[in-house]
């Protein structure tokens, strides 16, 4: 699963700042993708408001899954969303 965040301005909101997050997933043929607002928690991460909204696709073939999975990733990056940074293992 792939996830992203946004944080940046929205002058439809009070604070004048949204925060969301965005997740993917490819299994096979289909694609879901979940969205939901987020907040700041306490230990200085975005933490998901609520339950996250999802949506299925399944496409007739392992190729067009992977098309629109790429396809769809580029359109989150250009509108300001940001990859989450994978967690280094910890070697002890």
């Amino acid at each position: 699963m792939k996830i992203f965040f946004y944080v940046g301005r929205n002058e439809e909101n009070l604070s004048g700042m949204s925060s969301k997050i965005w997740k993917i997933q490819r299994v096979g043929r289909s694609v879901t993708t979940y969205w939901a607002g987020a907040k700041m928690a306490k230990s200085r991460k975005l933490a998901a408001v609520g339950k996250f909204s999802s949506k299925k696709t399944t496409f007739p073939s392992f190729r067009d899954a992977e098309e629109f999975e790429s396809r769809i990733i580029l359109r989150k990056l250009k509108s300001g969303y940001e990859r989450k940074p994978r967690r280094k293992k910890s070697t002890r």
